[in-house]
Formats: structure tokens, C-alpha cells, sequence
């Protein structure tokens, strides 16, 4: 109930700032605005890799909407670890890594509601209807939990490397980065070449974006079976390594007398 609290408070304080939300979705439709019509140059009416444009329009709608919904909450984390402020989170009757966690779960229901929902009108008037059958909802909504709660546990294992090193930023930069790439946000990783497909498949970066976005586009039970698979693995494991972390974390604060 404690964590459940956590994430209503996160929700109500989300809605509270009309004027940030609405430049956040004016942001995200010109993204997809912007390159919806590169693809659509660049397939000519056609198709690539089984891709046609309407495609790829709702391809970019879920990738956008899924990382445009994530709150910056590793700078709340950084700046708890610099202040020291985190030594007095710690001791509270309530886990460290469950209270972001809740926080983090009630702002990204609330913006992902209304990415979605904005984003689903302008995809509908530029491409038509979705693509998703109504019986594979169940498992792209699954995919998309585990695709924002992996991408939870790599950041909150990134912030709390501030417990070692004071800039952590050049960290999240990097991961942004491989996001844009190897994360399939603004290309499917069916226009990849065959070898570097085969490489960014084994990594974890394909399971936050690219997973969900996939089965959204073109859903099918086996892929969705495979996909689900893997981002169940790398959810257990950066969660574990999250654990990790923070019990060394704590056990360094204590011995510094922190």
C-alpha cells in the first residue's frame, strides 16, 4: 500500500503541470512528424523488410511514446547522492530502489496515457488504424510494462554509480545514445544489415523500445512468446544487479559513517 501511495502522489503531482505535458506531446508528434516523412521519401510507397510507411508512422508512435514517457528521475537520484540526502531515505521503512520505482511507475502512467492517446489520433489521420489485432493487446501492453521496467532498473543501476563517482552523466549520455540505435527508437532493426541485427539482438537495449514497438506493428504469438522471453531475463538481471549495488552502496555508507 506504502508503494501504491507513492505512485498515486507521483500521478496526481504529473497532472498538476498541464503546461509540461503538453509541450512534451507537441515534441513527441514533430518527432514523428518530422520522421514519418523521411521514411516516406525514403520507401517511395513501398516497402522495406516488410515495412510499409503506415508501418513505420506507428512503429515511431510507440518508441517515442515509450522513452518520451520516462521521468528523469536518476537526477532526483544523483542529486540524494550528492546532497547526502540519501543516507536519511535509506533508513525510512520503505526500500530505496521501490520508492523511485513507484514514483517512477505513477508519472509513467500518466504520460504514456495521454502519449498514447495523442499520439494513437495523430498516427490514425496519418496512416489509419492501428496495426495491433485486438488479441494481441494483452501482449504488447505486457511488452511495453517490461520494456519501461528494464529500462527502470539500467538507470537506477547508472545513478547509483554516484555512490563511487560524482558525474554520472557522460553514463546516461551514452545509454541515450545506444537507445537511438541499438534500441531501435527511430529505426527498426529490420533495416539493420543481417551482422549488426545479430549483435544488437543479444544486447538488453532491444527489449526496452524495439520489442514493444514490434509486436505493436506486426504482432505474432511466436515473436511475442520470444520477445517476452528476453525481456523477462533482462528485467531479472539488472534487477538483481540493481540489488547488488545498492546493498554495496549502503555497506559504504555505513563503514564512511555516512
Amino acid at each position: 500500500m506504502k508503494y501504491l501511495a507513492l505512485s498515486i502522489i507521483a500521478a496526481r503531482t504529473s497532472t498538476a503541470y498541464v503546461g509540461d505535458l503538453l509541450g512534451r506531446s507537441a515534441f513527441f508528434l514533430l518527432m514523428v512528424f518530422v520522421l514519418s516523412r523521411v521514411f516516406h521519401k525514403l520507401l517511395a510507397g513501398g516497402e522495406m523488410a516488410g515495412f510499409g510507411t503506415g508501418d513505420v508512422v506507428w512503429y515511431l508512435i510507440l518508441t517515442e511514446a515509450l522513452l518520451l514517457s520516462v521521468p528523469r528521475f536518476e537526477q532526483t537520484v544523483n542529486e540524494e547522492i550528492r546532497t547526502g540526502s540519501v543516507a536519511y531515505l535509506m533508513v525510512r521503512p520503505i526500500h530505496y530502489i521501490g520508492h523511485h520505482l513507484a514514483t517512477y511507475g505513477g508519472e509513467v502512467a500518466v504520460r504514456l496515457s495521454m502519449n498514447l492517446v495523442i499520439g494513437g489520433t495523430f498516427a490514425c489521420l496519418l496512416a489509419g488504424p492501428p496495426p495491433t489485432p485486438l488479441w494481441g493487446l494483452p501482449g504488447l501492453g505486457l511488452a511495453m510494462f517490461l520494456g519501461l521496467l528494464l529500462h527502470f532498473h539500467v538507470m537506477i543501476c547508472l545513478a547509483m554509480i554516484g555512490f563511487w563517482l560524482e558525474e554520472t552523466r557522460p553514463f546516461f549520455w551514452m545509454y541515450q545514445k545506444i537507445l537511438f540505435t541499438a534500441g531501435g527508437l527511430m529505426i527498426p532493426l529490420e533495416f539493420f544489415p543481417d551482422w549488426l541485427r545479430q549483435i544488437v539482438d543479444r544486447l538488453p537495449f532491444a527489449s526496452i523500445l524495439y520489442a514493444p514497438a514490434r509486436l505493436g506493428v506486426k504482432f505474432e504469438w511466436e515473436l511475442a512468446f520470444s520477445l517476452i522471453s528476453r525481456q523477462l531475463f533482462w528485467v531479472t538481471l539488472f534487477a538483481l544487479l540493481a540489488q547488488v549495488i545498492y546493498r554495496s552502496a549502503s555497506a559504504r555508507l555505513q563503514v564512511n559513517g555516512g
